[in-house]
């Protein structure tokens, strides 16, 4: 944190006045999970509870698979419901914002799914000083994009969506490859998505359902994590999704690729029947 003063000569004296922070500098703690408001109650990462991934019976899982392709049932080119981000495949990086002077980003000759090219980030930055993109405000029911570590002792290949309010601090949604090799969902805690090697590409696909305020995380089409809430700004939940940064935090290079998304217009809550997503979100009680 920086801390400043101000000096000043008074007659033959050197006088130092002290000046408080800004309040904004107080206000965060920079932590691998974000610049984390310390007045909302947040810890520091290492004290943070890690989820593990869940278990699925080969019921939930035909039900979360079914949810799937239901929202790449949708998923045409050309199809109203689906808008593409950017697939790199023109080559350049127009509608993109960034990096910092600590990183470089370009377009290299390597895609996912048999496509030619592919978003490449060398270096670190601080959170949120990659490349950003900024969509307009919109509530998406999924996002996808398909991402490449570099390393799996850094921490880096970050995923960040986010609202106007949470944008360079916490995220809506907030992802990541850790130093220990595993995909990680940060929220109110820590959530396991799996283990993850260098130089191997996986498809990320986020299922959110904005009326429950929470969000399911798919890696290969397979799902990882269920009802992790959206994350909260000063206990605020954001109500839509406006930016996408992508970036390392840790010295390393990642790829990220074909960046899209999809809306079918109702709410997407895939274990609505069973209650396997431990919420009654949705639900209406009536007394009298």
């Amino acid at each position: 944190m920086c801390r400043r003063g101000v000096l000043a000569l008074l007659g033959v004296g050197l006088v130092f006045f002290w000046v408080p922070p800004l309040v904004a500098e107080e206000a965060s703690q920079d932590t691998p999970f974000g610049n984390l408001p310390v007045s909302s109650g947040s810890t520091e990462a290492s004290d943070r509870t890690v989820v593990p991934m869940v278990e699925l019976t080969p019921e939930m899982q035909a039900r979360a698979q079914a949810r799937l392709d239901e929202l790449r049932a949708t998923a045409k080119p050309l199809s109203k419901a689906v808008f593409v981000v950017d697939d790199f495949e023109d080559g350049d990086l127009d509608g993109w914002t960034g990096p910092e002077p600590s990183c470089n980003a370009w377009v290299d000759f390597i895609g996912a799914d048999g496509t030619d090219r592919s978003l490449r980030i060398d270096g670190a930055s601080t959170h949120f000083g990659g490349m950003s993109y900024d969509m307009g405000p919109g509530t998406p029911d999924g996002m996808f994009l398909y991402v490449r570590p570099g390393s799996t002792s850094t921490l880096d290949t970050y995923v960040v969506f986010s609202d106007a309010a949470s944008y360079g601090t916490v995220g809506a949604i907030f992802f990541l490859a850790d130093d220990t090799g595993r995909f990680v969902a940060v929220s109110d805690v820590s959530y396991d998505c799996g283990p993850y090697s260098a130089g191997v590409w996986y498809e990320l696909g986020f299922n959110i359902d904005w009326k429950c305020e929470a969000y399911d995380v798919y890696i290969n089409d397979t799902l990882k994590q269920f009802n992790i809430p959206l994350r909260e700004y000063f206990d605020v939940k954001p109500d839509n999704i406006q930016f996408i940064d992508l970036y390392n935090w840790r010295y390393s290079t990642a790829w990220w690729d074909q960046v899209w998304g999809s809306t079918l217009g109702f709410s997407n809550m895939i274990f609505s029947d069973g209650f396997e997503r431990g919420s009654t979100c949705g639900w209406s009680s009536t007394v009298g």
